[in-house]
């Protein structure tokens, strides 16, 4: 039988990173291989096939360099002898590029993103677990058919809903939804299936589309810079279910009059953003002006999915339906 590997790919982030002795900087200083080699019996288990894809910290990623990242993921699920892939990245777009990877490429393995919150020497640093744990996910047969799949802290969650809800902590990241799966005494189990999406065959995604949250008091400024650059479409990030303050509306009827998408998620961390609230601002009359709602999903993946189907071709009208889904 032709021998079978599990693809770690390194992209940068805290998880290549030491703690300094003598302070709390956190450093680049760590390749690939030093990282697989910090891992105790790794390669006495797993057939590793180590691919050093890049070093940018998270918070220089984007969906050009998810991009970039995607021709990588391909080449590898097309190689016969690669049985699933492991992603290390930085945990600033944790939620970010995994989720653009998620509706972008047709996944035959298991694919498995993780990272880690504190650099190595740090008292409670979590790399050498994390790493572990996603190749002993990305090695399981129960998770061929998952999809694009997030690993941290023992925890298994789908790219399409997963978040960071901590900055600091090694528990940071969780889920509207829940967790996917577990890993626990080295057994990878599962709780659920994830949310089936369209994939669309995009390689680049150029569009502007910024994102605005709402706060109290806030004017119409940063919509109408928007109508006046002319930007493709709008994420507001708004109250509750989806509201913005009386004065924000009308500029909001400007940009749908004027073609421009709008569309719309909650700053909640749980809930859906869905149209319902009856006076001016409020999600009901919103959504009589065209305004799309996101429902679960974050105003950054509000923000990805509009990028994606826009260069993928597709019309208001598909848009909108795909954003009605049951999130």
């Amino acid at each position: 039988m032709t021998e079978k590997f599990i693809a770690v790919v390194t992209t940068g982030g805290t998880i290549m990173c030491e703690k300094q002795p003598d302070s709390d900087k956190v450093t680049p200083k760590m390749t690939g291989l030093e990282l697989l080699d910090n891992i105790e019996g790794l390669t006495d288990r797993f057939n590793i096939k180590l691919v050093e894809h890049s070093n940018m910290p998270g918070s220089d990623l984007s969906p050009n360099t998810a991009f970039k990242l995607k021709e990588t993921i391909v080449s590898l699920i097309d190689d016969p002898s690669i049985m699933g892939i492991v992603v290390t990245q930085g945990t600033d777009a944790m939620d970010e590029i995994p989720y653009l990877i998620h509706l972008t490429c047709r996944v035959k393995k298991p694919i498995v993103f993780t990272g880690a919150m504190k650099g190595a020497n740090d008292l409670y640093s979590d790399a050498v677990g994390n790493v572990y744990g996603s190749i002993l996910v990305a090695s399981s047969r129960e998770a061929i058919g998952k999809g694009v799949l997030v690993y941290f802290n023992e925890t298994v969650f789908s790219a399409s809903d997963v978040e960071k809800f901590n900055a600091n902590r090694i528990d940071a990241f969780d889920s509207f939804r829940g967790p996917m799966g577990r890993v626990l005494n080295d057994r990878v189990t599962f709780f659920r299936e994830p949310v089936e999406e369209p994939v669309y065959d995009v390689w680049e995604a150029t569009d502007l589309v910024p994102i605005i949250k709402i706060y109290s008091g806030m004017t119409d400024l940063f919509v109408r810079t928007c109508i006046d650059k002319k930007v493709k479409a709008i994420v507001i990030e708004g109250y509750g279910s989806g509201n913005v303050p009386f004065d924000i509306e009308p500029a909001i009827r400007e940009a749908r009059s004027k073609g421009i998408i709008v569309a719309m998620s909650t700053r909640c961390f749980y809930g859906d953003a869905y149209g319902c609230y009856d006076y001016i601002g409020g999600g009901a009359q919103l959504s009589e002006l065209g305004v799309i709602f996101g429902g679960g999903l974050s105003s950054q993946k509000t923000r990805l999915k509009l990028l994606v189907m826009l260069a993928a071709g597709r019309t208001v009208d598909e848009i909108s339906n795909a954003f009605s889904l049951d999130y």
